[in-house]
């Protein structure tokens, strides 16, 4: 399988992804990863940011369902301060 091949972790906590799986996937310096890890099993998820119409159709489908279940303005703004508080702890 080309799809798979070994590495090491390094004594920073960074793992290598090597070459033949960056070239196969089309990888490039500065990506972004979601890492999830459950017993001895990690798995990356590349994490590519929306086109813009992408996103407008995102911002559109967000303010529909805030509208059709009553979020005002003032409720997302009390939403986002109390997670903030929250990762402050």
């Amino acid at each position: 399988m080309e799809n798979i091949d070994f590495t090491r972790l390094s004594s920073k906590g960074q793992i290598v992804v090597p070459r033949r799986i960056r070239e196969r996937l089309h990888l490039a310096d500065g990506e972004i990863f979601l890492i999830f890890g459950a017993d001895d099993t990690l798995v990356l998820k590349r994490v590519q940011k929306p086109s813009i119409t992408e996103f407008n159709a995102l911002l559109a489908q967000s303010r529909k369902l805030a509208r059709e279940k009553g979020l005002t303005k003032k409720d997302m703004e009390r939403a986002i301060a109390d997670v903030r508080n929250a990762n402050r702890r």
